[in-house]
């Protein structure tokens, strides 16, 4: 995989991961399991970007299409919820 494309990867990853820990800071850590699980996914997300610097592997790649798959699920959840789904 070309480095500039790698790059552009882990950039993409890096801003997922900011603002996923951005929201939890100032709104979902005090949702008892969503909260939580925003955290997990902005520390994975920051981990698998230097990973995938670091070692520019495809199966790297991989693994950030799989936290953006991640990332959709997560979000109808949120609008499913009466009480933050109301915010949109």
């Amino acid at each position: 995989m070309a480095l500039g494309a790698v790059a552009a990867v882990a950039i993409l990853i890096v801003c997922s991961g900011l603002i996923h820990l951005h929201l939890w800071g100032i709104a979902y850590r005090h949702v008892a399991t969503l909260g939580a699980l925003f955290l997990v996914q902005a520390v994975a997300a920051l981990v698998l970007a230097v990973v995938l610097v670091v070692a520019r592997l495809v199966v790297g790649s991989g693994a950030g299409a799989g936290v953006g798959a991640g990332v959709g699920p997560g979000a109808r959840q949120v609008a499913a919820m009466p009480t933050i789904g109301a915010l949109r």
